[in-house]
């Protein structure tokens, strides 16, 4: 699939060739839990492809059904994750490093998501430290 044919989410749920996105949200409703998994997946997809700011509205919709119906804080983190790397290539610093933060934070609540709360240290330390102290020439 090329980087231009990739569409939105929200157009794929209602185009029958996204049949599983459409009976997904039919089924469950748009705002299920559900959803999230196919938003963040969307999101991170897009980041892939270099498409970081068309992530955000998928990703910020992700972490609101998540925020307000899961309870498993490890796919919040996911999620905040996401959102961290799309707002460092849009742009936003200080957005991207709060999202990393909270991510760091959720993670650590959940003894099984060791791995994940590394991998996201990882990424502040080559990211927002870097980015804080530039190097010289």
């Amino acid at each position: 699939m090329s980087r231009d044919s990739m569409p939105s989410i929200r157009r794929r749920c209602v185009q029958p060739r996204f049949v599983g996105g459409a009976r997904l949200a039919a089924t469950v409703g748009e705002d299920h839990v559900w959803c999230a998994f196919a938003l963040t997946a969307e999101g991170n997809a897009l980041i892939g492809l270099g498409r970081a700011k068309e992530a955000l509205p998928d990703l910020r919709r992700a972490l609101d059904i998540r925020e307000r119906s899961e309870a498993r804080r490890n796919l919040w983190g996911e999620t905040r994750f996401a959102l961290a790397r799309a707002l460092w290539e849009t742009g936003d610093r200080a957005g991207s490093r709060a999202a990393a933060e909270a991510a760091r934070t959720d993670y650590a609540q959940v003894p099984k998501a060791e791995g994940e709360r590394r991998t996201v240290d990882a990424w502040l330390a080559a990211h927002v430290v870097a980015a804080a102290h530039p190097p010289t020439r």
